[in-house]
């Protein structure tokens, strides 16, 4: 909903105001820890403007501002993503092999779309507090950058960890 689209909130907006050249993010489970990561190619000039947009879109998240429609959008495009990862063997097997590996459990692949079907708005919502509840982040830039800006785009990232 954030990310993975043109239409998405935080890329569709950054990309109509011309400010990323791309932008994603994703997340991993390992067995005692998991992370959850967004990443954009942004100009030095660019950046504070996409920092806000990053900040108001996912306060907005943490707050439940969230339009049914766009919810339903991310829906879609999860299960297409799934669809498209049971296409070949690795892909089968690396969707089993999560749970497995960690906890010798199978999950019920079948059961996946009735899964992203069954999340609702206060699901995300409570998903998206408790990811900023603990003060666990990182900030990082690859480039060089002025120690000013790299201070100032930390700052208004600090504010999701703030109630």
């Amino acid at each position: 909903m954030m990310t993975e689209t043109l239409y998405s909130k935080i890329l569709g907006t950054a990309r109509e105001r011309g400010l990323v050249y791309g932008m994603s993010s994703g997340y991993s489970r390992q067995q005692n820890n998991s992370d959850w990561w967004i990443g954009a190619q942004v100009s030095i000039k660019n950046a504070p403007a996409l920092f806000d947009i990053i900040v108001t879109e996912l306060k907005a998240v943490q707050d439940g501002f969230l339009l049914e429609e766009d919810i339903s959008a991310a829906k879609q495009n999860a299960l297409g993503r799934f669809q498209q990862s049971g296409q070949t063997v690795a892909g089968t097997a690396i969707g089993y092999s999560y749970r497995y590996f960690f906890d010798e459990i199978i999950d019920d692949y079948y059961k996946v779309p009735e899964n992203i079907s069954a999340v609702t708005k206060d699901d995300i919502t409570k998903v998206m507090k408790a990811l900023f509840k603990q003060n666990i982040w990182g900030f990082g830039c690859l480039g060089s950058c002025d120690p000013k800006l790299l201070k100032e785009l930390n700052n208004k990232i600090s504010a999701l960890w703030k109630p």
